[in-house]
């Protein structure tokens, strides 16, 4: 998992990393890329992007499944000229649900030279696809212009790619993709196309259990109020009373009173519509990635869900230089200690999680920058906006993902914990981290057939999983 720390763009270095003939843009409307053309191309006379081209781009990459496209005025520079000649050239990428970027700029070529494309091409057929290559031109054209959590998304895409390309389609576990209509079966799939249909394989492969799919970041409260909905519709109920929830979860009323009340109907009640509908916190983001190293409870290979702030730390910047100080400590930390732990610049805390036919497992819950600045004064802006509540987003999401596969939902125990022997053996660790994932999700102890003592989880009695069974499985060693 890519680690980095983004330098304080000023204007002065951003006039030094794009150069006045270029032009970048994320998610940009048609008129203002239209109107950065006219800009760009003011004092040309020759070689220039007629809007009809530009235009044509920007449909492109309005359209689903759209993945990059170039655009040149010229092939080559003649040899016979004794100088170069500009041209305009425009690109767009968008990595699935990503953002979309433009790019146009006036580039030089040389006699005798063909027209460089702003972004290499993917080769169309063969083994050839330099995913690397190709991630390596977009970033040096846009990351000033792209979120780190953008960048690092890129980064896993073009790893996915590259793997994806040694998977070929008669292996066993491809799975044929259906074709919308004759035309689109005569044609040679694209890159991406080929992409999406490896990527099912490809996640399986790393994580068999997962299904092809991927944890997508979920509140608390909205993972909690989903599971609630879901029991009130299987006991045929549209509504509950408000003191009927309190009662029934009642952790869970007196923690987020604020954000419930306002949903009561005008009877005092609570509907399942309005449960469902509520969205996830602003503040937060997840970033996932494999883990084979160390303190693993099983031999597989595991899922490493980060929980980052950097939209909360953007906003807490703002506030005055001492806020600025303390993020910048905070960043400063995490890129000190990225190589041994599984951590971003803006990373509150991890969630290592085993997943397996029947089950998914957390293994390990750790936050290394609430370790070292828990304690300190000057932190607590940083602390008490993410101390509380990073761990409980994290654990729903895994939660929402385990329901999607169909697993069951476990975690350690305090005494799974303490039989672990590379596991923490803290008890001020167990209640700050553990323990309230535990209480926040109901989970009861239960056995299992590989832990001697019982561990946490949600199904009602030992032996029943549900999900699939449960078998057991080798210690790494």
């Amino acid at each position: 998992m890519r680690t980095f720390i983004r330098p304080e763009i000023s204007d002065e270095l951003l006039r030094d990393l794009v150069p006045r003939t270029r032009r970048v843009f994320v998610n940009a409307g048609w008129e203002r890329l239209a109107t950065a053309l006219c800009g760009l191309q003011v004092r040309c006379q020759r070689r220039m992007l007629l809007l009809p081209a530009l235009r044509e781009l920007y449909d492109a990459s309005q359209e689903e499944g759209f993945f990059c496209r170039c655009i040149e005025t010229a092939d080559e520079c003649p040899p016979a000229y004794g100088y170069g000649f500009s041209t305009t050239q425009a690109a767009a990428f968008r990595l699935g649900h990503g953002p979309t970027v433009f790019i146009m700029e006036r580039t030089t070529t040389a006699p005798g030279e063909a027209v460089r494309p702003l972004l290499p091409p993917l080769a169309p057929e063969g083994r050839g696809l330099a995913a690397r290559k190709w991630l390596e031109s977009a970033l040096v054209l846009a990351w000033p212009f792209l979120t780190d959590d953008e960048v690092a998304d890129m980064e896993g895409w073009a790893a996915a790619a590259t793997m994806a390309w040694f998977v070929e389609p008669g292996e066993p576990g491809h799975e044929a993709q259906s074709v919308a209509n004759v035309d689109d079966a005569t044609r040679p799939p694209s890159a991406a196309q080929k992409l999406a249909g490896h990527r099912a394989t490809l996640l399986k492969a790393l994580l068999p259990a997962c299904q092809g799919r991927l944890p997508v970041f979920t509140g608390e409260l909205q993972e909690r109020l989903a599971t609630v909905a879901e029991t009130l519709a299987i006991e045929g109920r549209e509504s509950v009373a408000w003191s009927t929830f309190k009662k029934r979860w009642q952790s869970l009323a007196e923690r987020y009173q604020d954000q419930l009340i306002p949903h009561l109907d005008s009877a005092n009640r609570l509907r399942v519509q309005n449960l469902t509908a509520l969205e996830r916190p602003a503040g937060f983001t997840v970033a996932l990635g494999p883990w084979t190293g160390a303190q693993r409870q099983f031999s597989s290979a595991q899922l490493v869900l980060q929980v980052n702030a950097r939209p909360l730390f953007d906003a807490i910047v703002t506030k005055s230089p001492e806020h600025r100080a303390l993020v910048e400590a905070w960043t400063r930390h995490n890129q000190d200690l990225a190589g041994r732990h599984p951590m971003a610049a803006w990373t509150v805390g991890w969630l290592r999680v085993h997943a397996s036919d029947g089950w998914v497992f957390i293994d390990e819950i750790q936050s290394d920058p609430l370790e070292r600045f828990g304690d300190k004064e000057e932190m607590a802006p940083l602390i008490e906006a993410v101390r509380k509540c990073w761990h409980l987003h994290g654990a729903a999401t895994i939660h929402r993902w385990a329901r999607e596969i169909g697993c069951k939902f476990a975690m350690h125990s305090r005494e799974s914990l303490l039989a672990k022997p590379e596991a923490t053996k803290s008890l001020r660790k167990w209640k700050t981290y553990y323990e309230p994932v535990a209480r926040a999700f109901d989970l009861t102890p239960v056995s299992h057939p590989d832990f001697k003592v019982a561990i946490l989880g949600e199904w009602q009695a030992p032996g029943d999983r549900g999900g699939g069974d449960v078998t057991a499985e080798r210690r790494p060693g």
